[in-house]
């Protein structure tokens, strides 16, 4: 960027600390967090949570597939919540997070809060108390959980996934679904 001609505006943005180079919807944190990543994959990085989720926004936006795998990986070791898991799934294209996310709120005993609703949606949220109705009234030889959230979810699924595959993640056959899922 600094070796093109300029024309004769003056200072070029990013030139000195009176002129930074702004990047629209990175914040300083952001920054920080990626250029740890970047070190990272010679080493294991020490992120949080939030760290590594401006490290998959970063990478992700930026088309830096090799880091966004990484952060993707870490991610998942940090056993995330079953709402961030389809919150930041769906918004980062990361298909298992949707299915396991899904999988979970489906399962799980305790209703949605308040909190939840706000981040899923409401549409999501009244799939998602649809699917747990259903689980839990299946009979035995009825339909399964795998197929009850297939059925709901899978257009859902399948956008995900593709999206995912345009930043750079593995094509897989037959796709990915919740029959399929294993706890």
């Amino acid at each position: 960027m600094f070796s093109l001609p300029q024309d004769n505006v003056g200072v070029v943005d990013g030139s000195d600390d009176e002129h930074p180079l702004v990047l629209q919807g990175v914040e300083s944190a952001d920054f920080e967090n990626i250029l740890e990543a970047l070190v990272a994959q010679q080493r294991t990085a020490t992120l949080s949570q939030r760290g590594w989720i401006s490290v998959l926004k970063l990478t992700t936006m930026w088309g830096m597939h090799d880091v966004r795998r990484l952060a993707i990986k870490e991610l998942t070791k940090l056993k995330m919540p079953d709402v961030d898991r389809v919150v930041y799934g769906k918004e980062y294209a990361v298909v298992d997070w949707v299915i396991s996310g899904y999988w979970d709120l489906a399962n799980r005993k305790n209703v949605i809060t308040t909190e939840e609703v706000s981040r899923l949606t409401l549409p999501t949220c009244r799939k998602v108390w649809q699917a747990q109705i259903s689980v839990s009234n299946s009979q035995p030889g009825g339909e399964t959980s795998s197929h009850v959230l297939d059925d709901m979810f899978s257009s859902e699924v399948d956008e995900v996934y593709q999206r995912g595959q345009a930043f750079g993640d593995e094509v897989r056959s037959p796709r990915p679904s919740f029959i399929r899922h294993v706890k």
